[in-house]
């Protein structure tokens, strides 16, 4: 600090006590060496501080009175007094030294640099009194550095490539970003730490690097409307680091080195998600189970078409009880429409309201709402609901009083029917050698759309008598037999079965 009032030319910046005895003959005036009540007054510039747990540790050459930091205000004042230390043993040059730790802060970008160079400090004045008591002012030349700056910026985009910006975000997201040196202390953490948070297209100017280290940058954090709001899931972001351009999440600072610039870049991933099923409501009632089950083989196919938000689409096909996941879909407004109904009736059931409308097979897939799904439901035509069942029981021989009509089970796809369902039969009493039996408003189709095939059964067993049935006409035949070792019942299957 005593470069101020050095001759020009003859003066160093290294405060070493070889170099002040080198210029101690050079002084600019005796009268400094009988400098009474000197008081140095040293104003920091914006950008440069002095660490708070350093304040207490600026070091004076004489130890006391102490040198005084007002942080508030940046100023360094120090009275050191009558100058008796001897700048080496013996001389009679006598000295005054202060030393103390700055860092360097985001203000500093306040500043206006020339060319790379910033001004530590605003000024920087000592004033004393000579041995005439007159008082005098002496400035301080102003040190300057070259500072190396670290940039850090949020880039954000939406999941077709637009970029997002902290005003057109209206989710307020906001990342957080860490930075650590890859050396660490005696506690085992590392020396720097230093956490950051920024909305899209928000960056941040760091300064308060230690130089001769490696740094990392991580993203740890995302959360969506603002800095109290819920924490949202990283995962759903393309996640890029790149340093002045490459693509790193590590950077060096060393003394002398250049700045840096940091992008840390969120691509908002396609993970759209469609589910498509595939119902039959067989009774037309709006009340349907979808099955579980592998569906027949000839089960009916349909054919379908899901649109994309780019007018795009895809043709695929489904029985009723499967299914079809579209997944990693971009965001935007997507819709199911049946193709081909194999001639029955359908409706749209979907989980997405954002057009009012639950039933048209229309979603809206975001970043907030990312699943949705779609039910096509295809049914019978109201006059296609249910079918008339009609059979017969023939007696063939035997006593006339045998012939009468007896219970006979419907059989659909060869299951018999419990309970019975109610019928009508022809004639409804008597005798006769031909009844017939009519079961009416049976369900047409099962839960996977194959038409059912009824038939009737055998009725109860009676001596004499043998009994043959006919699925193709359903038709149950009771035959007397007299000779009961002779006795036999046939089936006559069928793979079809008119109502």
């Amino acid at each position: 600090m005593m470069q101020g009032i050095a001759s020009p030319g003859n003066f160093f910046t290294e405060a070493s006590t070889a170099n002040l005895n080198s210029i101690a003959a050079g002084l600019i005036s005796p009268g400094v060496l009988s400098a009474q009540n000197p008081q140095i007054t040293c104003i920091l510039e914006q950008g440069f501080d002095i660490p708070a747990d350093h304040i207490n540790s600026i070091s004076t050459v004489p130890a006391y009175p102490k040198a005084a930091y007002n942080a508030f205000t940046g100023t360094i004042t120090w009275s050191p007094g009558t100058l008796t230390t001897p700048i080496k043993a013996g001389s009679s040059v006598k000295y005054a030294e202060m030393i103390y730790r700055i860092k360097i802060d985001e203000d500093i970008l306040n500043q206006t640099p020339v060319g790379n160079l910033y001004p530590i400090n605003l000024e920087t004045k000592l004033t004393y009194e000579d041995i005439n008591n007159l008082p005098h002012t002496l400035d301080f030349p102003i040190p300057k550095v070259n500072p190396i700056l670290i940039t850090v910026e949020k880039l954000l985009y939406d999941s077709d490539g637009n970029p997002v910006t902290k005003d057109n975000d209206h989710l307020n997201r906001l990342f957080t970003i860490e930075i650590k040196s890859q050396i660490l202390g005696a506690d085992g953490a590392p020396v720097y730490h230093r956490t950051v948070k920024l909305g899209g297209s928000e960056q941040i100017v760091l300064t308060d690097f230690w130089a001769g280290g490696t740094y990392i940058v991580n993203e740890t954090e995302v959360k969506k409307y603002g800095i109290n709001g819920e924490v949202g899931d990283l995962g759903d972001y393309k996640t890029t680091y790149l340093v002045d351009g490459r693509m790193s999440n590590a950077f060096r600072v060393d003394q002398g080195g250049h700045d840096w610039s940091i992008q840390v870049k969120n691509e908002e991933r396609h993970k759209g998600k469609i589910t498509v099923y595939k119902a039959f409501d067989p009774t037309g009632s709006g009340s349907y189970d979808i099955p579980t089950e592998t569906p027949p083989a000839d089960a009916p196919i349909f054919g379908l078409k899901l649109t994309y938000p780019d007018g795009s689409f895809e043709d695929f096909t489904l029985k009723a009880g499967e299914s079809r996941v579209f997944s990693d879909l971009p965001y935007g407004d997507y819709s199911v429409e049946e193709t081909d109904s194999k001639g029955f009736e359908f409706t749209y059931s979907d989980t997405d309201s954002a057009n009012g409308n639950l039933t048209d097979g229309r979603v809206t897939l975001s970043f907030l709402d990312q699943e949705d799904e779609v039910t096509v439901i295809n049914r019978p035509a109201d006059d296609a609901l249910t079918v008339g069942v009609v059979g017969r029981l023939v007696w063939s021989g035997g006593p006339e009083a045998d012939h009468t009509a007896l219970q006979l089970p419907l059989k659909r796809d060869g299951s018999p029917l419990f309970p019975i369902p109610d019928y009508t039969v022809n004639p409804s009493s008597g005798t006769a050698d031909s009844f017939t039996y009519t079961w009416s408003g049976m369900q047409n189709y099962s839960e996977w759309g194959i038409p059912y095939t009824y038939t009737i059964g055998i009725g109860p067993a009676l001596d004499k008598y043998d009994t043959s049935v006919n699925d193709a006409t359903r038709t149950v035949t009771y035959i007397y037999n007299d000779n009961p070792t002779q006795s036999s019942s046939s089936e006559t299957p069928t793979s079809s079965a008119d109502p």
